[in-house]
């Protein structure tokens, strides 16, 4: 754990800024040491229409490091995903499920291999896949002419039960190949990612 001479603040109702080398950027977490940005954190959790965006979220995340790092500020990112991630149109209606596989994950695992050599990868990087217990999928296969997420959708179909919700790890669950599970089970999982950003900051201040 990190001393009290380290200052963690998180992204609340008042969204975190830093001064990047290009620009200045919103973060979820920021650690400081004497009032010094030591490493910041970013998370994103994909919740729908990833397979349209997956190139978009990707590109982002190179910039938003590379506008960190060379700032000489430490960077970890955090990825969270559905194994079934419901694809909606326009009006919130669910037209399809799409499973994360190694087409879409590989890049970052590329990206992680590469975190030693370039200021666009971060020094940092954790996939977490999870699985959430398929309430969506029930109500619309049980009620004819559901299909959306929308507002009343969520309202009366959804929040009543939200007590059935169980977030367990999908990872399994997913499309990836037994190497890729195994190699994303291994060294970017939420464990060692906390144990590494904790060395790392540690040997840094």
């Amino acid at each position: 754990m990190l001393g009290n001479e380290y200052q963690v603040d998180y992204s609340n109702k008042e969204k975190l800024k830093i001064n990047g080398r290009y620009y200045l950027k919103e973060v979820d977490i920021k650690i400081q040491k004497s009032q010094k940005n030591i490493f910041v954190i970013s998370f994103k959790f994909i919740t729908s229409n990833y397979k349209q965006n997956v190139n978009n979220f990707f590109e982002n995340l190179l910039g938003e490091c590379a506008n960190i790092r060379t700032k000489n500020i430490g960077f970890g990112h955090i990825l969270v995903l559905r194994n079934k991630i419901p694809y909606s149109d326009k009006e919130g209606n669910i037209k399809k499920w799409e499973i994360p596989n190694d087409k879409d994950l590989g890049k970052y695992i590329t990206l992680f291999n590469d975190r030693s050599k370039y200021f666009h990868s971060p020094n940092y990087l954790c996939i977490e896949i999870v699985s959430i217990a398929p309430i969506i999928e029930e109500v619309i296969s049980s009620s004819p002419g559901t299909s959306g997420y929308s507002e009343d959708f969520y309202k009366k179909e959804i929040k009543p039960r939200l007590n059935e919700l169980k977030i367990e790890n999908g990872i399994c669950g997913s499309g990836l190949s037994p190497h890729y599970i195994e190699f994303i089970k291994e060294n970017m999982n939420l464990q060692k990612f906390f144990q590494d950003t904790i060395k790392f900051i540690q040997e840094k201040s």
